[in-house]
């Protein structure tokens, strides 16, 4: 990615969190508006969404192997922030 980005460019990468809070994944499926289009009641899709292949602990963005790679990466900047069931990762080339 760094190699391809423009100067000043910018990566977001987005993952789901395993350990996400009920209050977290309901938010995000309000936010995404996915209330009404689920065909699968929501605490079907929470029993799901911890075994499913939806990302890592958060833990592992920040301090794990995915955060120690972002932090020896080329990108001089980068910032790491759960927002809901989700993690996202911003690297930006100055």
């Amino acid at each position: 990615m760094y190699r391809i980005l423009k100067r000043r460019g910018e990566a977001w990468l987005y993952d789901g969190r395993k350990d996400c809070t009920r209050a977290e994944f309901e938010e995000t499926v309000r936010n995404l508006g996915l209330e009404e289009d689920i065909p699968l009641p929501l605490q079907i899709i929470e029993r799901i969404w911890p075994r499913a292949h939806v990302g890592y602990k958060t833990e592992v963005f920040y301090s794990g192997k995915i955060g120690k790679a972002v932090k020896e990466s080329l990108f001089e900047k980068y910032t790491v922030t759960a927002e809901g069931a989700f993690i996202q990762i911003e690297l930006r080339k100055t």
